[in-house]
């Protein structure tokens, strides 16, 4: 947290091996994903990916289920930041999957954000080629934020709430909705205040 990667990477590969050697799979496989997210912060993703993918093959041979979905999601982060939208898309239909199986609505409603992510930085992708495609990205985009905006206000989660308006009011702006943007944006400002 303070930024000392470094440091960081040492010691969650200290506890990696003492982890391995007491034959505690959960807990080495938390220590890779504790690694591939500092490498993710480093933006040194070739390692995060390693990581979080020794992550995932350990939680899969024991069907920790809610692992599972962390170390896809995870995966289709990095995924994202290296405009790799298909290897992000299914990374995160992965993750969403999962996440319905054991009926865990906020890593439901964060599986929806990020796959409106994917569709959001694809079209953005798409700039000075297809309009019909950008469009299509934008409306699948909108179409994912509002889904999370919907669990996430059934859970209450109003920080998570108010970053969903923010998403939706990014979209908005694009497609030139001004008056609807500025709606969402004073949604989320107004929950931000009151937390």
């Amino acid at each position: 947290n303070q930024g000392n990667y470094d440091k960081a990477i040492e010691n969650f590969i200290a506890s990696l091996k003492i982890k391995e050697e007491a034959g505690d799979k959960k807990g080495t496989a938390s220590s890779y994903s504790n690694i591939g997210a500092i490498y993710f912060q480093q933006g040194n993703f070739d390692k995060a990916l390693e990581n979080h993918t020794a992550a995932l093959k350990i939680r899969e041979e024991f069907s920790d289920k809610k692992g599972i979905a962390e170390s896809h999601n995870n995966i289709g982060l990095i995924y994202l930041e290296q405009n790799f939208f298909d290897k992000a898309l299914f990374g995160f239909l992965k993750a969403l999957s999962m996440q319905e199986e054991i009926g865990n609505k906020a890593g439901i409603a964060n599986a929806y954000n990020n796959i409106g992510n994917v569709y959001n930085r694809r079209a953005e992708n798409y700039k000075g080629k297809s309009p019909e495609k950008i469009k299509s990205q934008y409306e699948k985009a909108l179409e994912n934020y509002l889904t999370a905006l919907k669990i996430r206000e059934e859970t209450g989660d109003k920080s998570s709430v108010a970053s969903c308006y923010n998403n939706i009011a990014a979209i908005y702006t694009k497609q030139k909705k001004f008056s609807e943007a500025e709606q969402m944006l004073n949604k989320s400002l107004n929950i931000n205040k009151e937390i």
